[in-house]
């Protein structure tokens, strides 16, 4: 009766224009068998005939056409020329043959057509697909219309490993230039106490400089920055006269430079854009750093600083410390450029 009937199903197929593909039993690693339900090779039968260019047998027309032994067989298959043997029992052109294993948190499946005359694969693709055994269901068409060059790969499954994990932050590494006018209205005014004859840089009373910064640290909502600035700073000078015992001021320009290290907390992010760089709805920032005053002295002393930024601009208080003139207190504005 079987031998009757195989004849019956070859004469029936042969009668049709297209190519007859039988779809063996899905091979479960040990990993997916406790996973993976039954259902999965009725999955892959109907995706296969849904193409609609294929005569497709499944399982149990397997079973009835050559019998449980050699169904047993087509599982232990795992070389082309074994698929080919029993394809050609089948009287099939292409046989096609879908492995799963279980990897971690994902699926890990391959697939491949194999010709019976001659034997060969034709076309194999691997693929991980996340989620349950219901994610692996919904994966099993698109995979396999991928196999057939029947469509893209599927956003659900991803193509031969995990997705590496996006970067932390959406700003590029990269420069920044800010254009910085500081007053210092605090101290500027006071008078030092000078021996007859000395001399000294005074107080400072106005910066104007740009300030290079360099984001060399992204971990996301945190950047570290590299600042240099390089402008004018008008200041105070103060002299004593040795003939009268007085003190006398004098203003003056001379030059300014400082070098800091930045720390930004990113508060709220955002997406707008000067130049090459997105810049943050609001961030803070907390710097400290060096600095050397140039005019008719010279002077070097500490800076520290605290800025509250909004989108392009800045405000905060600066403070530096230098050997002659003590504590100076400034408020820092500032507008942003990125490139």
């Amino acid at each position: 009766m079987p031998s009757s009937l195989l004849l019956v199903c070859l004469a029936v197929l042969a009668q049709t224009n297209r190519p007859t593909v039988a779809v063996a039993p899905v091979q479960l690693d040990e990993t997916a068998r406790a996973g993976v339900p039954e259902l999965i090779d009725d999955y892959v039968l109907s995706a296969v005939q849904d193409l609609g260019r294929f005569e497709v047998i499944g399982q149990d027309d397997i079973n009835t056409l050559v019998g449980l032994e050699k169904q047993k067989e087509l599982l232990g298959c795992d070389d082309v020329s074994c698929f080919a043997d029993i394809g050609g029992a089948l009287g099939v052109e292409k046989i096609i043959v879908v492995k799963v294993a279980r990897v971690g948190e994902q699926w890990a499946t391959t697939a491949k057509v194999i010709a019976t005359k001659p034997p060969k694969v034709e076309a194999r693709l691997s693929r991980f697909v996340d989620g349950d055994a219901a994610a692996l269901l919904k994966a099993v068409a698109p995979l396999v219309a991928e196999l057939f060059g029947a469509g893209p790969p599927p956003s659900l499954v991803s193509a031969a490993a995990p997705p590496a994990p996006a970067p932390a932050s959406r700003e590029p590494t990269g420069w920044e230039l800010d254009l910085t006018v500081a007053p210092f209205p605090i101290g500027w005014d006071r008078l030092p106490e000078l021996d007859p004859g000395e001399e000294t840089i005074g107080y400072k009373y106005f910066l104007l400089t740009p300030r290079l910064q360099w984001r060399h640290t992204d971990l996301g909502a945190i950047n570290l920055l590299a600042e240099a600035s390089l402008g004018a700073a008008l200041a105070r000078l103060y002299s004593a006269d040795p003939g009268d015992g007085m003190i006398y001021d004098n203003d003056t320009a001379g030059g300014w430079l400082s070098l800091m290290e930045v720390l930004r907390l990113a508060l709220v992010r955002g997406d707008e854009r000067w130049g090459a760089l997105s810049t943050d709805r609001l961030a803070v920032d907390v710097a400290a750093g060096a600095y050397v005053q140039v005019g008719s002295a010279i002077e070097a002393g500490l800076a520290a600083r605290f800025e509250l930024r909004v989108f392009w601009l800045s405000a905060g208080v600066m403070v530096t410390l230098g050997p002659d003139t003590g504590v100076d207190i400034g408020f820092p504005i500032s507008l942003r450029f990125g490139f």
